[in-house]
């Protein structure tokens, strides 16, 4: 993320100018609804994006809890994961099988969604830090 979306609001303690930039998406998105894109309306398109991040982020977070489960036994956890570990698998495989779904269905937004991916990826790779030089924004 750039680091001016990073920036805290000293009194609510939150990324203020990241929310505010989530409503403009938000509100362009609703506003776009008379524009067209693969015959449906660009805030149903901007919604099945949003479905594809999400599912996205859900294989990612079961994949970390596993992977970190494995090699960080030890750790503190502040929560449960209930069931664990056929739950989370439970979770791993569906989310797999409407991704595929997703995918099939929405063949010219799947390569939307690819393509921003990688270039979230490559911004991400290009402007990375270490974590020691990290700036603390207080």
């Amino acid at each position: 993320m750039p680091e001016f979306f990073g920036v805290m609001n000293d009194k609510f303690k939150t990324s203020h100018r990241a929310i505010i930039a989530g409503a403009v998406v938000g509100v362009a998105a609703i506003l776009g609804d008379n524009f067209q894109f693969a015959g449906q309306t660009f805030t149903a398109k901007f919604t099945t994006m949003a479905v594809f991040g999400a599912i996205v982020m859900c294989i990612v977070s079961m994949m970390s809890l596993f992977k970190l489960r494995k090699t960080e036994p030890n750790l503190p956890r502040p929560f449960k994961a209930v069931a664990y570990p056929l739950f989370p698998i439970i979770i791993l495989v569906l989310a797999a099988i409407s991704l595929v779904t997703m995918f099939y269905y929405n063949q010219q937004l799947t390569l939307v969604f690819v393509v921003l991916m990688v270039m979230g990826f490559s911004y991400s790779s290009m402007t990375q830090t270490q974590p020691d030089s990290a700036i603390d924004n207080k």
